[in-house]
């Protein structure tokens, strides 16, 4: 058991629970938790115990032999099941697209992000990571005075109906500045503070940029935004232990939205139809059994034990069109072709399958250009129209020291210039 893990514990409680002891320092020996009476602690005599990320399942209504069967063993699960996954799939697409008034690109594209997983890791790189930002989130959605109408709340409160668990986080320099984020370390109760970034695994990271305005942060705040992108980018993030920082692992699916590009510039873009707009009626109107449906659906298709595999084919189709696209104007670079590799092989996850086919493949770059082209439509008229209203935080400013200089040629610069006098 590693940090962050949720565990469920069936067992025979003895004792009762109250207030036993206090905290002690035990001076000289490494710093720990000394508890008077120990003996009258009560004692939990485990039966068994289910460790997160499935113990969820059994709160479910579902028959125990299929939730056993989907723990102990998910590719024979995966491929039992796969007819329906195919449907619980197109069940998902609906109920997305629905809340977007039929907008079924940005379902295609919250399909991927849901069942993606961090499955290997390469040095800072977290292999399986997708975060998404959906832009282009009008301003008459944001500007509200009640937060039952807030774009946000809503967005939260769908993607909460379909995963064990889901974070909202409000940007504001405010928010960003206060204590509770970044997790640390106290060392006068010798335990790490219960933050907001301290989550359990696959835990869902919605991060709602749309209420940033401008102005300046001070150095809590930089660090607070820094480690929300290290999560979002790099799935990772760093704990304060006051003399040194502690990097741990992180496997959160992470959403955000904005009204313009976030400012994580590394993470797919795909902007909200400027006529689309949002129908909340669609998060209260889901039938019981549909989201049991859905929620096991995401449960299977994004289990990252099982193994998978690209086949030959699609990957040398990768790699030649990835050195044609090269020679053209605007060229894509390794970034492009890791994106194309991951997002096909989360479009093949999503259908209960075990290896990336071409046609996964293919639907990829279909759904690229899809989302390219809107992105080129919608950079007109309405964004500016979304900058008279929002503009991009200011993080950080210093003076440059070259900005006290009379001139801001360089010194070789004006060198030459006096010897030509």
């Amino acid at each position: 058991m590693r940090l962050n893990n949720a565990v469920e514990v069936v067992g025979i409680l003895n004792g009762v629970l109250g207030d036993q002891g206090e905290a002690m320092d035990d001076g000289d020996r490494n710093v720990k938790n000394v508890v008077k009476n120990e003996e009258s602690l009560p004692k939990l005599h485990a039966l068994a115990v289910f460790r997160d990320p499935l113990l969820y399942l059994y709160g479910l209504g579902l028959d125990l032999t299929l939730v056993n069967n989907i723990i102990n063993g998910p590719e024979k699960i995966i491929s039992d099941m796969q007819p329906l996954l195919l449907c619980a799939r197109e069940n998902l697409k609906n109920y997305l697209a629905a809340f977007f008034n039929g907008d079924s690109l940005i379902a295609d594209y919250l399909i991927l992000n849901l069942v993606s997983r961090v499955h290997s890791r390469a040095e800072s790189l977290a292999i399986g990571n997708f975060p998404l930002n959906i832009s282009n989130i009008p301003p008459r959605q944001i500007h509200t005075t009640t937060s039952t109408t807030e774009f946000s709340y809503h967005f939260h409160r769908l993607i909460q109906n379909i995963v064990p668990r889901c974070i909202l986080l409000q940007l504001s320099i405010a928010f960003l500045e206060k204590e509770g984020i970044v997790p640390r370390k106290d060392y006068e109760s010798n335990e790490i503070e219960d933050t907001v970034l301290q989550l359990a695994d696959r835990s869902c990271l919605v991060i709602d940029e749309t209420k940033i305005v401008p102005g300046p942060l001070n150095e809590k705040g930089f660090r607070s935004l820094r480690a929300i992108k290290e999560i979002v980018l790099s799935q990772s993030i760093k704990y304060d232990f006051k003399y040194q920082e502690v990097m741990f692992n992180t496997d959160y699916p992470c959403l955000i939205l904005s009204t313009t590009k976030s400012l994580i510039k590394e993470t797919i873009e795909v902007r909200l139809n400027d006529k689309t707009g949002a129908n909340y009626k669609v998060v209260s109107t889901l039938p019981k059994e549909l989201q049991r449906d859905l929620i096991v659906y995401l449960t299977v298709a994004g289990d990252s034990r099982a193994t998978f595999k690209i086949s030959p084919e699609a990957m040398e189709k990768m790699k030649t069109d990835y050195v044609e696209e090269r020679k053209k104007e605007g060229a894509v670079n390794l970034d492009t072709l890791h994106s194309w590799v991951t997002m096909a092989r989360l479009h093949a996850v999503s259908l209960g399958k075990s290896e990336m086919s071409m046609e996964d493949y293919f639907e990829i770059r279909k759904l690229e250009a899809k989302r390219v082209e809107r992105l080129k439509c919608c950079s007109g008229i309405y964004l500016s129209l979304m900058l008279g209203h929002y503009c991009t935080c200011l993080l950080y400013t210093s003076p440059s020291p070259r900005d006290r200089q009379k001139s801001r040629m360089p010194s070789s610069a004006c060198k030459k210039k006096k010897k030509k006098k």
